[in-house]
C-alpha cells in the first residue's frame, strides 16, 4: 500500500462525508456523517505521520456493507480504500 495514496483517499472520503451533510447513521461510534468525516481526516493525518493505529477501525468502516455504505459513501472510493487496506497486513 502506498501510504500517501491511502492518505489522499481518506481525505477525499472525509471531504465527501462532510459535503453530503447531516444524516443519521446506524453505527454506534459514528452516528452521523460529521463524526465519520472527523475520524477519517484524523486517521489520514495519523497515517501520514506513520501511525497505523487507525487501520483496524478503517478496515471495519470500509468493509463491504458496513459504515461507509450506510453513510451513502461513493462505492468507487469505498472499494478503492477497502482494497488498499486489504493489501496491508493488520
Amino acid at each position: 500500500m502506498a501510504r500517501m495514496d491511502l492518505v489522499n483517499a481518506l481525505r477525499s472520503a472525509a471531504a465527501e462525508m462532510h459535503s453530503r451533510g447531516a444524516a443519521t447513521l446506524l453505527d454506534i461510534k459514528y452516528d452521523d456523517r460529521k463524526k465519520l468525516a472527523v475520524f477519517l481526516a484524523t486517521a489520514a493525518n495519523q497515517i501520514e505521520q506513520g501511525n497505523r493505529d487507525a487501520e483496524p477501525e478503517l478496515r471495519r468502516i470500509f468493509a463491504p456493507s458496513s459504515v461507509w455504505d450506510d453513510a451513502d459513501g461513493s462505492c468507487e472510493l469505498g472499494n478503492k480504500i477497502h482494497r488498499m487496506l486489504s493489501t496491508e497486513p493488520a
